[in-house]
């Protein structure tokens, strides 16, 4: 049992920091996608290159490559969500704006991110929902997810929900599957998957480094747990008030207690 608990820790430490990209590469690396727009001859290649882009870690980016992408992916948005949720990141032309939002087969994404209110609202009940299942009736992945697209509206209102969840004191306590039947507990807070969210979107703060964060989430159990875990969370209401003008109080007793099999980043 020691040797499988060996083990499943070195892939822990693997998906949490070796496996991570650095955001120094971010802009190249959007740029290089974006270059792939001009060679692409059909649709399927474009899509493939738009839900490449379509992540937080390359949405300011997008605004230096709008003319690019707005020349190869428009042909295809009528018929293609993965173009059409692409070019709603991006400033577009009134005709094409009022078109993703009135044509039927468009998808809700496409039209949340341009203020469908509607749409907005599907995307935050799903988030809701999700959250306030039972503990084992969560999937982290989806819970994951709905923060993630939630944060690609950068509607305020929504920011302003989501950001309030800080707030929050529940713990969500799983039993997580390592092998062989063996099973961790795994507690987890609702502002640790806020922020794995938010590092993704604001990847140059240095709040959300990696190297800073470890030390406050690296805990077996609560008996292992920083002291410092009160640092952390001046930091981070410090940020949600500087960024999104929202006062937060974090009374969680911890982020994250255990070792998720995915790592924490």
């Amino acid at each position: 049992m020691i040797k499988i608990y060996l083990l499943v820790f070195i892939l822990f430490l693997y998906n949490t920091t070796i496996a991570q990209p650095t955001c120094k590469s971010d802009s190249i690396d959007a740029g290089n996608i974006v270059e792939k727009l001009l060679l692409a001859n059909d649709k399927s290649v474009v899509e493939m290159i738009c839900k490449e882009l379509d992540q937080l870690k390359y949405l300011k980016y997008l605004k230096a490559n709008s003319k690019v992408i707005l020349k190869y992916v428009s042909k295809y948005y009528k018929e293609s969500s993965e173009c059409s949720e692409l070019l709603s990141l991006i400033e577009l032309p009134k005709y094409l704006r009022d078109s993703i939002l009135t044509n039927k087969s468009i998808s809700s994404l496409a039209k949340a991110r341009l203020g469908d209110t509607s749409s907005i609202n599907f995307f935050l009940k799903k988030y809701e929902d999700e959250k306030n299942k039972n503990d084992e009736q969560i999937n982290i992945k989806s819970l994951e997810n709905d923060i993630k697209l939630l944060l690609s509206l950068n509607n305020t209102r929504i920011e302003k929900i989501l950001m309030s969840d800080f707030n929050s004191s529940r713990i969500i306590k799983r039993n997580e599957s390592l092998a062989n039947g063996i099973y961790m507990e795994v507690d987890y807070s609702i502002q640790f998957f806020i922020i794995k969210q938010l590092r993704q979107k604001y990847r140059n703060e240095s709040i959300f480094d990696e190297k800073y964060l470890f030390p406050f989430f690296d805990a077996e159990d609560k008996s292992l747990l920083n002291k410092n875990i009160n640092t952390l969370y001046v930091e981070l209401e410090d940020f949600v008030r500087r960024v999104y003008g929202v006062n937060v109080n974090i009374k969680a007793p911890f982020i994250i207690i255990g070792w998720p099999i995915d790592g924490y980043f």
